[in-house]
Order: structure tokens, then sequence, then C-alpha cells
């Protein structure tokens, strides 16, 4: 294929959707301005976000030791899934999109997987740790390793909502605040179609302390047993249908062995196993987040992926 063009594929997880490309060595590196275009919901294709489907040795050479790890646990490690949001933003991961990767290497038969006790898996590298995706049935089933809670409350403000909100901060590994509100604050709660960056203060969710590097923020109505409702705003992009590592935040928030978490788009089903607790001071490897006492969980999450269409389109 001309280095003009590039095969764009439109995926979803529970509405949750993206734009996925493969890498090859001939692929010129797509620009954050491309990327930014290609998601734009009028000027584009519309996505929450981008994914380059790299090949292993095409990956950032900083994640290496995730090698190790996968082959400790049986499996050898081919990909590297760098993600980008729909401004062209780097992050480190995103859950539904780990769902939607597996699918693609099947459905497009780059990597039908290896059997791993009596089921389909694959190791997928990412800037947020190693995923352990396997096959449920129709569905995927991710181990999304730790989510670390912090028991630090920081305080929210939410356009359209009057009260001053209270929030917990957690690591997914991306950052997110899960926000208890009450039925009808769910629906009055005025979250943004775009980044935030774009708005002015006004119409942005402040935190205090503020949180320098932009968070996700989940807003949550326990409905019934084991069941959550849930709004999301997530930074760089605006307000989603899901986020699956917002749902494995707000899971462990629940504290629950089993959650059923349903967003817009769908539900997932959240597993959680407490681990430890411990505390982080200032000056640690934690010093980008709160200090004090948090809580690590290990996660799975399961749901559907799909794929939508195949898309040719031209290079800036």
């Amino acid at each position: 294929m001309s280095t003009n063009t590039i095969i764009l594929y439109k995926m979803h997880g529970i509405q949750n959707d993206f734009l996925f490309a493969l890498r090859t060595p001939e692929l010129p590196m797509p620009t954050e301005d491309e990327i930014a275009r290609w998601c734009h919901r009028r000027a584009g294709i519309g996505a929450d976000g981008f994914v380059l489907v790299t090949p292993w040795e095409l990956a950032p050479t900083e994640y290496q030791a995730q090698v190790q790890e996968a082959a400790a646990r049986g499996l050898k490690l081919r990909w590297f899934m760098d993600y980008r949001n729909a401004d062209g933003s780097t992050a480190e991961m995103c859950g539904n999109a780990v769902r939607c990767f597996a699918h693609i290497l099947r459905t497009q038969q780059w990597d039908q997987g290896e059997s791993l006790d009596g089921e389909v898996a694959w190791a997928l590298g990412t800037r947020g740790g190693l995923k352990v995706i396997t096959q449920v049935g129709d569905d995927y089933s991710v181990d999304m390793g730790v989510v670390t809670r912090f028991e630090q409350e920081i305080s929210v403000r939410v356009p359209g909502i009057e009260a001053e909100l209270s929030g917990v901060y957690l690591v997914a590994p991306n950052p997110h605040l899960v926000v208890p509100v009450s039925a009808e604050q769910l629906v009055n709660a005025q979250l943004a179609s775009v980044s935030q960056e774009q708005l002015p203060l006004s119409q942005q969710i402040t935190t205090e302390p503020n949180l320098p590097a932009g968070v996700n923020v989940e807003l949550v109505v326990p409905t019934q047993d084991k069941q959550i409702k849930v709004r999301v705003y997530e930074r760089g992009v605006g307000e989603t249908q899901a986020c699956g590592t917002g749902a494995c935040a707000v899971g462990t928030w629940y504290q629950l062995e089993e959650s059923l978490v349903e967003m817009p788009g769908g539900t997932l089903r959240i597993q959680v196993s407490p681990l430890a607790t411990a505390v982080a001071g200032q000056g640690s490897s934690w010093e980008q987040r709160p200090a004090g006492q948090y809580r690590s969980a290990k996660v799975t999450m399961t749901g559907p992926a799909e794929l939508v269409a195949e898309i040719k389109m031209p290079r800036s």
C-alpha cells in the first residue's frame, strides 16, 4: 500500500469506539494532528481513541521487561498497544481497546492466540503494564493487573451539579476519580463532549487539590446488589459511552468481589481480588499521586468487542 494512504479499522467495546491501524516498518508514524483529524466526529471518521497495533520488534525498548513477565505466565509477547487519546496525546492504555485489540488480531488473522489453561489467550504489552486477554465465548476477559485506591478524598466540582462533591482517586493504571452522586445528579451533570481544555473554566470539571496531569472522572450511582450506574468523562476526549479502566476503578471503589458496571454503551463484569494496604509518602515513586494510605486490588474485566468497518484514508 502507498505511504500516502492508511487502512483504519473502526472498532468498539460497548460503544467506546476506536480507530486501529497495523504498524509496519514502511508505515510513517501517524502524527498527533492526523490522529486528531481521524478521530474528529464531524471532520473525520470519529472515535474516542486511536490504537497502533505494533509488532513487538517495533515496540519501544523501555518495555522489554514485559517479555519475561509474559514468559513467566506461559505466553509469548508478540504485540504492543500504542494508544493515543482522540486529541492525539499519548495515554497509558485503554481497557475497552484491549478487548478490541484481541478481537482484531483474531478476526484479521494476524494472531490466533495461544493455549493457556485450556483457553485461547494473547499477551499484550502496554505503557500501563502487561495485559493478558482470554476469549470467553463471544466476549473477552482481560487480566488488568493491579488497581490502586487512595484513601485521601478529593473535592470535585462538576458543571450542572450545584453541590461540591467528594471523589476517590484510583490508578488503573490511568488516573481515575470515582465520584458518588445521586440519581438526580447523574442526570443533571453537564459533561463536555470534547476535551475540557478547549472550554472555559466554568464548563470544566475542577478538583481540589488540582491534578496537573489530568484525570478521568466517573460519576457513580449504586443501583442494586452488585450493579453500578456510571457516566464517564475521559481526559483528552470528553464524555464517552464507556471506559474499561474506569469500570475497573469503579469496581475497586465498590469493594465487591464481582460487580456489573453499567455505562451508557453497555455493561462490563468486573472481578476484584484485594491484595494489600500500604502507605505512599511524598518523594516516593508515588510522588505524582496523592500521599496517604492506599489499597491495591487485582482486577479482571469481561465484555464484548466488535469490528465495525475497514476504511482506507489519505495521509496528510
